[in-house]
């Protein structure tokens, strides 16, 4: 290995480990906020509702997988790869936008969580797709410092637009409305700095079957590490599942910040 491929590896450890690490913190600040500005039984409702999100937005780390790999090993087509991952996020997005508007109101209904707190925190992932297959072309093409700046702006656009919401509101609705504008607003920062005008006429068929691959893969998982926090909303009191909700908080913190 040659010194200069050493010292960019170094370099994109550095940028990508801090973004990351940074970026993660802040989303478990805006939980650590929101733990103690909401009720129990807000929280109780907002941790639930965290739960769908991350199993639902397996979507956007199935966009982001397929799209790194796909651009790393283009070669001469590698604008129009990248174009189509930008349309496939675009599908993928409006589709959990229209879908999370159906699915928001027996959700709601399960766990106990108002309708537009469900609507706009599903409508959030949809940007959340268009933000991670930006970060997918930069990793793809191995620019790590515009991945580390994706990261930031997609991490601090969804933490402090939610901190500052949830602050002003003080319910489980103004913190969904605070990530679906943070979350829109990360996603159009990535999108311009990473990609901007990146498009293709078409979507090829091989992409959207290894697309179902990862995300069915990713699906599983996600939901197996998160039912435990779905069902306490739906078998303890609304104050119980609160408490419960601040325990997994501290339980993922403590596991996932040494990593």
């Amino acid at each position: 290995m040659s010194e200069q491929t050493r010292r960019s590896l170094a370099k994109g450890l550095v940028f990508v480990g801090a973004a990351t690490l940074i970026g993660n913190g802040a989303a478990y600040l805006l939980s650590i906020v929101a733990a103690r500005v909401l009720t129990p039984a807000e929280f109780g409702a907002y941790g639930a509702l965290l739960g769908i999100l991350i199993i639902i937005s397996t979507l956007s780390i199935a966009v982001q997988a397929l799209t790194a790999r796909r651009v790393a090993v283009a070669t001469v087509n590698r604008a129009e790869v990248e174009g189509q991952a930008i349309r496939l996020s675009l599908y993928v997005g409006v589709s959990i936008i229209l879908v999370g508007l159906l699915a928001a109101w027996p959700l709601g209904l399960i766990f106990a969580i108002p309708y537009a707190a469900v609507a706009m925190g599903l409508a959030s992932l949809g940007f959340v797709v268009l933000g991670t297959a930006s970060l997918g072309i930069a990793q793809g093409r191995e620019e790590h410092l515009r991945f580390s700046i994706g990261f930031l702006a997609n991490g601090f656009g969804r933490a402090f637009v939610g901190i500052a919401f949830v602050l002003a509101f003080r319910s489980v609705m103004g913190v969904t409305a605070g990530l679906l504008v943070g979350c829109a607003v990360g996603a159009v920062i990535s999108y311009l700095l990473i990609c901007p005008k990146a498009w293709a006429g078409n979507l090829t068929k091989d992409g959207a079957a290894e697309f179902g691959h990862i995300a069915h893969a990713l699906l599983v998982l996600f939901t197996l590490t998160n039912v435990d926090v779905l069902l306490a909303r739906i078998f303890l009191t609304e104050n119980q599942s609160g408490e419960y909700s601040v325990g997994v908080l501290l339980a993922k913190i403590a596991f996932f910040l040494p990593n």
